[in-house]
């Protein structure tokens, strides 16, 4: 009898995915000149895509013990608003517990900051966001003397720049694994490049 829960190592490998697994686990693994790397894996239900992402994570760990694998699953995130917020969050917490360094808690930093400010920007089609909070702020900033407002914390491209930065700064390869969608680098997720 099969069984229909996902495999998790290669020594459950039944129906010989591992030579598979093993090839798209070589070509995750960047080096750190190298372009961001999006890879679809499709299937329908119950055909292994699961199976195989495990296979692929197991020797991605046995290639680079450095490699910071993110699991992010955004049908647990409550609304399409929230997915973009809510990557960044388990990004800046994998690096974090992953890597476990001063430079890693930066780079967690920077992510959680960035998530934050495009917590009140919601994506909503054919609506310009940035209007209404550079609106909000000038609005605030009349209404009271005693408030003082950095415009250049208003820089998205500074801000990204900064995430960038602090994300190159570990050296690592990060890989993320989006549940039901597919493979891709933080790089291309974050169009960091």
């Amino acid at each position: 009898m099969i069984s229909e829960i996902p495999i998790k190592k290669k020594d459950e490998d039944h129906f010989e995915r591992n030579n598979f697994a093993c090839q798209i686990a070589n070509h995750l693994i960047l080096s750190k000149k190298s372009p961001s790397l999006i890879l679809a894996l499709e299937g329908k239900w119950g055909e292994g895509k699961t199976s195989t992402i495990n296979l692929i994570k197991e020797k991605i760990k046995e290639i680079n013990t450095d490699a910071a694998i993110i699991d992010f699953n955004p049908w647990l995130i409550g609304s399409l608003e929230s997915v973009i917020e809510g990557f960044l969050v388990q990004l800046a917490s994998s690096i974090n517990q992953t890597f476990n360094s001063d430079i890693a808690s930066n780079a967690a930093g920077k992510l959680l900051s960035f998530a934050k400010f495009l917590s009140p920007i919601k994506l909503i089609p054919g609506v310009e966001p940035w209007g209404t909070l550079v609106e909000k702020t000038i609005t605030t900033v009349s209404e009271s003397a005693k408030s003082a407002v950095d415009m250049a914390e208003l820089d998205l491209l500074g801000r990204k720049e900064s995430v960038q930065k602090a994300i190159t700064e570990l050296g690592k390869p990060i890989i993320v694994v989006l549940r039901r969608f597919m493979w891709i680098s933080v790089n291309d997720l974050l169009a960091l490049r």
